[in-house]
């Protein structure tokens, strides 16, 4: 079961539109944890009274937003891997003049 959780999540995390779909379903879902912890869903994780429903509550939020922000840090670093790709492989078939150089 591990390694087919594994497998899918290489997979999912290899595509960046399905990446990016991701990052965005995890900020809503974060986004709507919040809106209900701070209004109607309020007296149920009351933390006077549910200190267990309290922390599992806000840990599975916070949890939603560190996970979109992690894939966003690793969307960032693809991006920039990718650009610097491109820019090599530019330099390559111009000829690698002096011109055609640029600091990274």
């Amino acid at each position: 079961m591990a390694s087919f959780a594994a497998h899918v999540t290489k997979g999912l995390i290899h595509d960046r539109t399905v990446r990016r779909k991701i990052m965005f379903v995890l900020l809503l879902v974060a986004l709507l944890l919040l809106i209900c912890g701070w209004t109607f869903l309020h007296s149920v994780i009351n933390p006077r009274e549910h200190p267990v429903r309290f922390i599992c509550y806000w840990l599975a939020c916070g949890w939603f937003a560190l996970t979109a922000m992690l894939l966003a840090i690793f969307d960032l670093l693809v991006a920039k891997l990718e650009s610097r790709r491109a820019a090599r492989q530019l330099r390559e078939k111009l000829g690698g003049s002096d011109y055609t150089r640029t600091r990274d």
